[in-house]
């Protein structure tokens, strides 16, 4: 076993007259060129929308080596994305394919075994043509770094794309903080890390229009939640948040974004749009008053003829609640003077699907998601 130089290169003396293997592994580096980008791209592929173009782009989205590219290598790699996991099930980080072959079907590179070595019987004179195509797997972009000695992308030119953050504060020396993330309607995909202020501890992240799956916990201990999203056949609503994070704060801060931070790293920081244009997502607060109010989940939740929704109020006051199908369409809404304390409504909803729900009162504002199975 020899290891090439950064370009690539290798020279091996071997006897005369031998026979001989020559295969290329390398098995570091997962999440080397692999980004929420390369999901938009799958998606699209799955899709309809952009089929792949290349035998390769196919060997790199498939990520658990089943000879395919469906929706569960789209799961592999972004639990790798996430630092959830630091390899793919039955592959390796990094595929090589003999530079000579020509595929039969460039569509489905594995109509037959495509070869990743080489062989050499009764090796006799020089061999210079030992060549190998690297397939970095997940990424389908081309993007991975294959050497130290390439440049790294400059980013200082990248546009900014803007995420809306409304948050609002139970009040007192150590307020519940409610952080209401909102991404623009021209958005299809996005990454990025967050960091906890000390003293900010992470009680519930609701999923809205995105799932539970889409965010790495693996190092909360260290304050760090990552998120890697893109969107799938639906549209998200700009109009809802696409999910919240309620926190515990020992202190209470005068400004809110105190207790988050966007990190460029150890994801890096990025969003997208339906062209393929890169973007550098920046925050964009709006901290409301200081609220003692409250939106439960609703119970039972999947459900069937009926749900409720509880909510808790500091004081007597105004409330809507309003009802969202998918498609962001008002179906239900509810207004009236709620007491002080908790309260509950009942609902029954005629068709089966998944809804939102959004509580507003004064200076407080929260949404959940549903969903009727029958």
């Amino acid at each position: 076993e020899i290891l090439t130089d950064a370009e690539g290169q290798f020279d091996i003396a071997l006897p005369d007259g031998g026979d001989y293997s020559l295969i290329p592994h390398f098995d570091d580096a997962v999440t080397n060129g692999v980004t929420t980008f390369d999901l938009v791209i799958i998606t699209r592929h799955i899709l309809g929308v952009q089929t792949f173009d290349s035998p390769y782009k196919y060997i790199a989205a498939d990520a658990n080596n089943s000879g395919s590219v469906t929706t569960l290598d789209m799961v592999y790699i972004r639990r790798c994305i996430l630092l959830i996991d630091d390899a793919y099930p039955n592959n390796s980080s990094w595929r090589f394919v003999d530079s000579d072959y020509i595929f039969p079907e460039p569509q489905n590179p594995w109509s037959s075994v495509f070869p990743e070595f080489i062989n050499y019987n009764n090796l006799g004179i020089d061999q210079l043509d030992a060549d190998f195509v690297a397939v970095k797997i997940g990424d389908v972009n081309g993007s991975a770094i294959p050497n130290f000695n390439t440049p790294s992308e400059d980013r200082s030119e990248l546009p900014p794309m803007d995420i809306r953050v409304e948050s609002t504060s139970s009040g007192g020396g150590n307020p519940i903080i409610t952080y209401d993330f909102y991404f623009p309607e021209s958005m299809v995909g996005s990454q990025f890390s967050l960091a906890l202020a000390q003293g900010i501890d992470l009680i519930e992240m609701i999923p809205i229009q995105v799932e539970e799956s889409h965010f790495g916990f693996t190092q909360l201990e260290q304050g760090l939640l990552h998120f890697s999203w893109n969107e799938q056949s639906a549209k998200h609503n700009p109009e809802l948040p696409m999910f919240s994070l309620v926190v515990d704060s020992s202190r209470d801060f005068e400004n809110h974004s105190f207790g988050l931070r966007l990190l460029s790293s150890p994801l890096t920081s990025e969003a997208y749009d339906e062209s393929g244009q890169v973007y550098i997502p920046q925050f964009i607060w709006d901290q409301a008053s200081q609220s003692s109010n409250y939106l439960y989940q609703n119970r039972p939740n999947p459900f069937d003829e009926q749900t409720s929704i509880s909510f808790l109020l500091g004081k007597e006051t105004a409330v809507q609640l309003i009802i969202f199908d998918i498609d962001g369409q008002v179906v239900k809404q509810f207004e009236g003077l709620y007491p002080q304390g908790e309260n509950e409504i009942i609902l029954g909803l005629k068709k089966p699907g998944v809804y939102y729900y959004t509580l507003k009162c004064q200076n407080f504002s929260a949404t959940r998601k549903m969903i009727k199975i029958q």
